[in-house]
């Protein structure tokens, strides 16, 4: 969708210009974003279909928020680009009032401005 403002100039800034000059988030940083919403989600709202998903660490309740996520042990590769895994570092770095927001917005708004 950046290449579209300039057409098939071929003088046109590369990807990484592109994203400066229009104040837009990497992919990486998305995907990052999207996943820590969706574990969010997950943890906060209690939804029934997801609450398996995520194992809280038992030891979480002396450091940091009470929301700590549980690192899986793997053996396949596949396993370890599951969600589970790839939001865990981010997750349990989170400040507490991050983790403790009362919706999603406020949540999304507050995770922003990290």
């Amino acid at each position: 969708m950046t290449r579209l403002p300039y057409g098939n100039d071929p003088f046109r800034p590369s990807y990484s210009e592109r994203l400066i000059i229009m104040s837009l988030p990497t992919l990486k940083d998305r995907r990052i974003r999207g996943d820590v919403i969706f574990t969010f989600k997950s943890l906060r709202l209690e939804d029934p279909l997801m609450q398996d998903l995520f194992t809280l660490s038992p030891y979480s309740r002396t450091r940091g928020h009470c929301f700590k996520l549980k690192k899986e042990n793997f053996r396949t590769t596949v396993r370890q680009h599951f969600i589970t895994n790839r939001v865990f570092d981010t997750w349990n770095k989170l400040p507490e009032e991050v983790v403790q927001s009362p919706n999603v917005n406020v949540f999304k708004s507050r995770f922003d401005s990290l």
